[in-house]
């Protein structure tokens, strides 16, 4: 849900001419990277921002629930890039 999220966002408010998703596999976690050529925005303002980049608080959320990392890189005219690192095995807790 999260990776459908970060395209659905890029698609949605970035007004891309690209995203590119990468999927990979390391021992002990799996890392998504979400990029667009898209017109950007100030990272900083999306903690602050009561109306708005919803989805990414979400997601930021649902990671960090699950013990990822969340790592969120725009700028005004360069686009956006996320990076979604999640562990391969969960510990359930009882």
């Amino acid at each position: 849900m999260v990776a459908r999220e970060a395209l659905y966002n890029a698609v949605r408010h970035g007004g891309p001419k690209s995203v590119r998703m990468d999927v990979g596999f390391a021992d002990d976690r799996c890392i998504v990277k979400v990029a667009d050529d898209g017109t950007g925005f100030d990272a900083a303002s999306v903690s602050a921002s009561p109306n708005g980049h919803y989805g990414l608080i979400g997601i930021r959320e649902r990671v960090e629930r699950i013990g990822g990392k969340f790592t969120l890189d725009s700028h005004v005219g360069a686009g956006t890039k996320l990076i979604i690192e999640v562990p391969r095995t969960l510990e359930v807790a009882k």
